[in-house]
């Protein structure tokens, strides 16, 4: 590794990812910025992911013997990066989260860490991302970039359902930086800072969610402990998904694109929205917005007992792992904001 001081890294986790990895570290080789080490932590590829990353250098290459999932492994990179920083101070610095399926615009991240370096209270930014279509051009797969947006930050409604803001619209939004309820884990930058006001034991990513949601449930928490939120559709990258939700979409079409999941994804992903709502919201907000919640949650478990029933055992699952969430929830005596404050974003319009 190069021996220079750096005020940012970007801590990417990799599984198999070879069809994406390369065009990240090239869009991270052109960057205006260059004050950032990559390191990358791998969940046991057994593609070609770690021969394309041992091309490129300055990499911290951490190698896991299995799969671990998205939130123990960046909290590995999370304590790598601290490891570099160990007895310099940690005022502006930063660790940039991003999926090994995204490409960033050239000066993505000169924009995004000069938005944050000036915001001192936000914690978490997130750029503007834009989404990457895969065609199929004489017979060959071909990435193209596209207006479409993918995410401007993650909306939260009163039934507690995330939504990725504007997802599936054409990008027209010539906005300033804005607070977010919460950032998509495919990209976000993280001030270091406050990383330790909302650290549990060894955590920082809830390690218990595997995969799915721990995104909203660090900004989640970070909200609860007085940090702001924000986006900066300043700087642009581009995301790759295979199944694309639209903010928009009508409600068969949002039935097609579930069906179109794997079954792992959506059992994590009920699991962890439960886990989610027990562990972070306000008792008093879960009474206010109770018809809501209710009603969504009906909604959801009679959908799938009947054309899902392979994921029921995902509310078994929720209900076992209650207790350890109530006892993470503990946290929310040394809130810094009232349910009053936090209450606010749900039911937020978004983005305009």
């Amino acid at each position: 590794m190069e021996q220079r001081d750096f005020h940012a890294t970007i801590n990417i986790v990799t599984w198999n990812s070879e069809e994406y990895i390369e065009d990240l570290l090239v869009s991270l080789e052109a960057q205006t910025f260059l004050g950032f080490h990559i390191i990358i932590v791998d969940n046991a590829s057994s593609d070609r992911t770690l021969s394309i990353i041992e091309k490129h250098s300055n990499i911290t290459l951490i190698k896991n013997g299995s799969n671990l999932g998205f939130s123990r492994a960046h909290n590995k990179g999370i304590n790598m990066a601290l490891k570099f920083w160990d007895g310099k101070s940690l005022d502006d610095r930063f660790i940039i989260v991003c999926n090994p399926d995204v490409v960033l615009k050239e000066d993505c991240l000169e924009k995004l860490i000069s938005s944050l370096y000036k915001e001192k209270q936000t914690a978490v930014m997130g750029p503007k991302l834009l989404r990457i279509f895969d065609e199929e051009v004489d017979n060959l797969s071909h990435k193209s970039k596209s207006n479409t947006i993918d995410s401007l930050g993650i909306r939260c409604s009163k039934s507690r359902k995330a939504i990725d803001s504007c997802a599936g619209e054409e990008d027209g939004h010539n906005i300033e930086s804005k607070s977010v309820f919460a950032i998509s884990g495919a990209f976000m930058c993280i001030r270091v800072l406050s990383l330790p006001t909302i650290k549990q034991g060894k955590e920082y990513f809830d390690e218990d969610f595997f995969a799915y949601k721990e995104d909203i449930d660090l900004c989640w928490r970070l909200r609860n402990m007085g940090w702001d939120i924000k986006i900066e559709p300043g700087a642009v990258a581009y995301h790759y998904r295979k199944v694309r939700g639209d903010e928009k979409a009508s409600l068969l079409k949002k039935m097609q694109n579930q069906k179109l999941k794997p079954r792992l994804i959506k059992l994590l992903s009920v699991r962890n929205h439960f886990w989610l709502v027990w562990k972070n919201d306000f008792l008093s907000n879960k009474l206010i917005h109770l018809p809501f919640i209710i009603t969504r949650e009906f909604g959801n478990f009679f959908y799938n007992f009947i054309f899902d029933r392979k994921i029921l055992g995902a509310y078994l699952f929720a209900l076992y792992g209650m207790p350890k969430m109530m006892r993470k929830r503990k946290y929310l005596k040394n809130a810094k904001i009232d349910a009053k404050e936090i209450r606010k974003w749900f039911g937020q319009s978004k983005i305009k």
